[in-house]
Parts: C-alpha cells; sequence; structure tokens
C-alpha cells in the first residue's frame, strides 16, 4: 500500500511542512514587533491604578500569540517527522527495489547463458555423424 502513495505522502509532508513553517516565521514576525491597538474612545480600557491600562488588555493577545507560536511549533515538528520519515522509508524500498532487480537480472543472464550451452550442445550432436554398429 505505501509504494503507491509514496509520492502523495511526500507531497503532502512536504507542503504541510512548508506551511507551518510559514506559519511559524510570520508568528515570530508578529511576535517580534509590539501590539498597538487603537480602540474607539468608548471603547478604551479603564486606567488600572498605575496609570496605564487596566490588566486584561493585552494579556489576550500575547497568550493568543504564544498559543499560535507553539502550535507552529508542534505542527513544523510534526510535519518534518513525517516527511523525514516518509523520504526514509521511500529511499529503503527504492534501494531494496534496485537490488531485487539486479538479482533478476543476474538470474536472467545465468539461464540466457546455460540455454546457449544446451543449444550449442544440441548442434554438436545434430552435426556429429551417427554412430553405425554394422
Amino acid at each position: 500500500m505505501f509504494g503507491k502513495y509514496r509520492v502523495v505522502l511526500l507531497v503532502f509532508w512536504g507542503i504541510l511542512l512548508l506551511v507551518s513553517l510559514l506559519a511559524l516565521a510570520l508568528g515570530l514576525q508578529r511576535a517580534s514587533r509590539p501590539i498597538e491597538v487603537s480602540l474607539p474612545p468608548l471603547l478604551q480600557p479603564e486606567a488600572g491604578e498605575d496609570g496605564g491600562p487596566a490588566a486584561g488588555g493585552d494579556e489576550g493577545a500575547a497568550q493568543e500569540a504564544s498559543w499560535t507560536l507553539a502550535l507552529s511549533v508542534f505542527t513544523a515538528v510534526i510535519s518534518a517527522a513525517g516527511f523525514i520519515g516518509t523520504t526514509f522509508f521511500a529511499l529503503r524500498s527504492d534501494r531494496r527495489q534496485a537490488a531485487l532487480h539486479d538479482l533478476q537480472v543476474a538470474n536472467l543472464r545465468a539461464e540466457i547463458e546455460r540455454q546457449e550451452l544446451e543449444i550449442e550442445r544440441l548442434w554438436r550432436e545434430q552435426a556429429a555423424p551417427p554412430d553405425n554398429p554394422a
């Protein structure tokens, strides 16, 4: 079963790896810049005790960004493992098939050589004069 879908699996894991790495790169880029949210005056958070925004304003966005990064890293690791595993087993299968093919070619060459010797023996028997006991 694996042999029929080997290319499909390789393409699937490769695309998933590229997408997850892209999502990881975008998540890292987004996490590295400060979050700036401009809200209308009516939706502005109330000032906290220190004069800054009330607690919980940016924590939700930061937590969401951390979950996004964690999910991107997890997906990248899993897809990389799948791609590497699929590639390993595909190469292993190809090597096994190549060795089997070489063995079949050697057997066919030996069979051809045996048949050529048999044909040569038959020609010699046919060309030899028959023994006359008289």
